[in-house]
């Protein structure tokens, strides 16, 4: 109950709000709606549209109001109505004044009309309410309208479907266009595609239940009536004569209290779409799903939405569970890639596009407001991005797209448009450019013929569509072979995809770069990149794939490139634009390796692969003078950006330093500041002063130590005049001393595996004993790979009773201990048992297959079954000196205890060893503790060894 649930959320520190908290009521206001278990009805809390209600009524009796006024009425209105959705039809004349540019604080006066909706706004408040327990139809209606019929069909709906069809309506509708007068004809005949009805050439989707209902029932007609789907669900219309027609029905509506949910059929599923005068309805033209046949059981409809990914949770635009997982990245920039950083000018044009057109490696994740500060590449005429994702891949870098269909602000036909791509490659936020145009009016495959080898800008006589079209393709050739010319001029790579024979080629604007010459293209037949067709294409480029054939070697057959595609919905011609995947990440990646994204690959040689003396077999090792290091990566990377220290630390430092500025600028003005910031002993001065506010004012020494490192490290000639600083420091050490992290005791760790073991968790046992028994820090482990673990097996012959693990970034790689370092696990029983957990795992696949928390949210649930009290603070952290302490006390010496852990510092060992060498936490531990511990940990030997996953 929620008595006891509460309970458990104080247990775990989370303080419920007790004003906000309740149980056991009939009525009660939450999330601004007021819910009446009595009567099952919804509305916005009384407490927000009496005051809405009264400064409306206000207004009226003034006669007068301010832009700025209305707007907030509406809005307030509107969330009141969203609760009756019908009643958001009053609400027409009010956003007159709110379309006329006025200012917020221009002042109007009520026109009659404007008086009239806000009255009936106040008066028909009380009826703004959803009726939960409203009954429901048992038909379910289909109805479409026309300039010559009306009509409307009904069936009988299932009884468990009555109420279940209510959760799958349609919930946000679409604006029609005002059709011209031969558009309207040609709806009227049924010849008007549907994406030339709405904006932007979108194309209203269909649920799956209702294409079931529509399609599978059988329907007797009713009655007709003109019904407008965007207004049924918005319940109002930005058309006033429509708003007009809602509004007449609204006393029906609301005195029989109609609750009306509808959804969206397309035509060919719409029973009353059809003629259908002086005959009866069509027959269902859809078979009854399986989940039919297991009403009112609704097991298998759920899993029959989420077949086709309509299941509410997936429409309600949540993100999957599977993202709680997951850890959030920093956005990408320059300095984390080691990128050149772009000017100032280049970062205000990419600024200018949105975030989501970019295409991006899929692991990057970026905000809205995401600007690129670093180069790119462009993909234009883009279709469906195939080769802009394979190179986002490979190069881990933005790629910005070019397709008329996402929108005109990407319509290459524009001179703004193109502007905007001359700037980009001028600038040098583009280093590789894609071109892949519609070859429709250069394809000979047109007959009549527009085009000829003697006249590839058309032939003479053209009119019509064929004119437009043909010089569509001129102004279209004159840009691609401009922007190549400036690729050229700027040394950029470059591509441009056509027909092998295409008259493209031969137009004056590229023929003069000479791109039907062997060397400069790249000639490929389709089918040798597994495509279906052979469809024998050109790519003019300075990439290193020029001079390459690819042509059809035989043994198998094409398919010509006519008549539709079966399951695409397309013509084949349509179907063979698009890349095979292969040759987009071909492209891809001669793009990324030709551009310098990935300067650090190198060439394969088999004479490497071969592990001889060297890679010149038979000759000399070295012949010739030295070779001269690349150092082209100096080019991107400024000295001075590079850190020392990790990029947390350095994040914390600022974050401190901060704080510090703010601090002092309470008292200083900003030059003083900058003034006496340039002298070191006076910046020791104010150091020490913030000091001494961070210690009264009850703050970490950590946050201060973190504050003198910054600044040393900023200018590392400080360190002399910071003496000062350094003696507060160990002043306060002598109040506050250091607390190092109580070391985990093997009897207890003993115990902890007995019981994960018991309990099935095999890797967290496993990663577990890693980090004891290897003196690891816990993260080294967690961020381990089967890569990264040697077994024995894995070494055949050597060292059968010993295990490897790799770390990769370990912490003190800085400290000239090598960027990677290993740990060595000798201990017979944990090197079986983690043989029997981590061999049968794939290469890549991590050792622990959740995230950190989840393995600390474990751990907690250990320590609690063995009844260890948190005031202990054993924590996983307490792993790596538990295992010193451990090996210590096993007689391990001292200089191989310092190589088992990759310390330098003797010094660093006796914060291990000798402040908690001598201690134990067992003693501290209460009685039903240990005897918890005791039993445990006697299991131990038998599950370490009996075990298996």
């Amino acid at each position: 109950d929620v008595a006891r649930m509460l309970e458990i959320y104080k247990k775990k520190g989370l303080i419920p709000h007790e004003k906000k908290t309740f149980f056991g009521q009939t009525v009660a206001d939450f999330w601004g709606a007021t819910v009446d278990g009595e009567t099952g009805s919804v509305r916005a809390s009384l407490s927000r549209v009496i005051p809405i209600a009264a400064a409306t009524e206000l207004v009226l009796r003034i006669g007068v109001c301010s832009a700025g006024l209305l707007e907030i009425l509406v809005g307030c209105w509107t969330a009141t109505f969203l609760f009756r959705r019908r009643l958001l039809c009053l609400l027409g004349v009010v956003y007159e004044p709110l379309q006329r540019g006025l200012t917020r604080k221009s002042v109007f006066k009520l026109s009659p009309q404007l008086k009239e909706e806000l009255i009936l706004c106040i008066t028909l408040a009380p009826l703004a309410a959803t009726d939960l327990r409203a009954k429901n139809s048992e038909y379910v209606y289909c109805s479409d309208a026309s300039d010559t019929g009306l009509g409307i069909t009904r069936a009988p709906l299932p009884p468990s479907l009555q109420s279940e069809v209510h959760r799958h309506r349609m919930r946000k509708g679409a604006w029609v266009k005002l059709l011209s007068p031969l558009r309207k004809l040609q709806r009227i005949k049924g010849l008007l595609p549907p994406a030339e009805e709405l904006p932007m050439g979108q194309v209203l989707p269909s649920h799956p239940l209702w294409m079931v209902l529509g399609g599978a029932l059988q329907y007797t007609e009713v009655w007709k009536q003109r019904v407008a789907l965007g207004c049924w669900v918005k319940g109002r219309a930005s058309s006033f004569s429509l708003n007009q027609e809602l509004q007449q029905s609204l006393a029906v509506h609301l005195g029989c209290n109609v609750q009306s949910n509808a959804g969206f059929l397309p035509t060919e599923f719409n029973s009353s779409d059809g003629p259908s005068r002086g005959r009866a309805v069509d027959s269902p033209t859809l078979p009854l799903p399986s989940w039919w046949e297991e009403l009112p059981c609704l097991d298998a409809f759920d899993s029959w939405l989420q077949e086709y990914g309509t299941d509410p949770y997936t429409l309600s635009g949540l993100p999957p569970f599977d993202e709680l997982y997951e850890e959030v990245r920093p956005e990408p920039s320059a300095k984390q890639l080691g990128r050149t950083l772009l000017s100032g000018s280049a970062q205000e044009l990419l600024g200018a596009v949105p975030s989501w057109r970019y295409v991006l490696p899929r692991d990057w994740t970026v905000g809205e407001r995401w600007v690129p500060d670093f180069a790119g590449c462009l993909d234009l005429f883009s279709g469906q991005k195939g080769a802009a994702k394979a190179l986002a891949m490979q190069a881990r870098t933005w790629v910005l797209a070019f397709d008329i269909e996402e929108g005109s602000e990407q319509d290459l036909r524009d001179v703004r448009v193109q502007e905007f791509v001359f700037s980009l490659v001028n600038t040098g936020a583009a280093v590789g450019l894609g071109f892949s145009p519609p070859s429709s009016s250069f394809s000979r495959a047109v007959r009549p013929p527009w085009r000829s080898a003697a006249q590839p800008e058309g032939l003479s006589g053209l009119s019509g569509t064929a004119g437009a079209r043909v010089a569509e393709g001129n102004l279209q050739a004159e840009f691609i072979g401009k922007t190549v010319k400036l690729c050229l001029t700027l040394n950029i790579h470059f591509w441009v995809e056509s027909p092998y024979d295409s008259f493209l080629w031969d137009h004056p604007a590229l023929s003069n770069l000479n791109p039907k010459s062997p060397e400069s293209c790249f000639a490929v037949d389709m089918c040798r990149f597994n495509a279906p067709f052979r469809k024998r294409t050109r790519i003019f480029t300075n990439l290193h794939l020029r001079g390459i054939r690819m042509f059809c070697q035989g043994g198998h057959n094409h398919r010509r490139l006519q008549g539709h595609a079966p399951g695409r919905h397309c013509c084949w011609t349509k179907v063979a634009q698009t890349f095979p995947r292969r040759l987009s990440w071909w492209l891809g990646y001669a793009m990324a390796v030709d551009a310098g994204f990935l300067g650090q690959r190198r060439q394969l040689n088999a004479a490497a692969m071969a592990r001889q003396t060297h890679r010149r077999i038979g000759e000399a090792k070295n012949p010739g003078p030295r070779r001269a290091r690349d150092l082209k990566y100096r080019d991107r990377i400024r000295l001075e950006d590079v850190c020392l220290v990790e990029p947390a630390t350095e994040k914390l430092g600022l974050r401190v330093f901060a704080l510090f500025q703010a601090w002092c600028l309470q008292e200083l003005s900003a030059n003083a500041w900058e003034s006496l910031c340039q002298c070191d002993l006076t910046l020791a001065e104010l150091v020490c002063g913030f000091g001494h506010h961070l210690y009264y004012a009850k703050q970490s020494l950590y946050s201060f130590r973190q504050l003198v490192a910054y600044l040393q490290r900023d200018n590392p000639r400080r360190r002399a005049s910071f003496g000062r600083v350094w003696q507060l420091i160990s002043k306060w050490e002598q109040l506050e001393p250091i607390e190092h992290r109580s070391p985990m005791p093997v009897g207890v760790l003993r115990a902890m595996i007995a019981v994960a073991i018991c309990w099935r968790w095999y890797r967290w046992a496993g990663v577990t004993l890693l980090a004891f028994f290897g003196i690891c820090r816990p993260g080294e482990v967690l961020q381990a790979a089967r890569d990264d673990l040697l077994l024995p097996e894995d070494l055949i012959a050597e060292a059968p009773e010993a295990i490897y693990l790799k770390v990769r970034a370990p912490k003190s790689r800085r400290r000239g201990l090598g960027r990677s370092q290993h740990a060595k696990i000798v201990d017979p029983q944990v090197v079986r048992f983690c043989a029997s957990v981590f061999g049968s795992l794939k290469r890549g696949v991590p050792l622990f297959h959740a995230s950190p928390s989840a393995y600390r949210r474990r751990w907690d649930v250990l320590l609690e079954a063995l009844r260890v009290p948190a005031v202990i603070r054993l924590t996983p952290a307490s792993l790596r000196a538990g295992g010193a302490v451990f090996a210590y006390r096993s007689n391990v010496e001292i200089h191989t205890l310092l190589w088992r852990m990759r310390l330098v510092n003797l010094e660093t060992l006796q914060h291990y060893l000798q402040e908690v060498g001598a201690d134990s936490i067992i003693l501290r531990l209460p009685t039903e503790s240990r005897r918890a511990i005791t039993a445990a940990s006697n299991l131990y030997d038998a599950l370490l060894t009996g075990s298996s996953p």
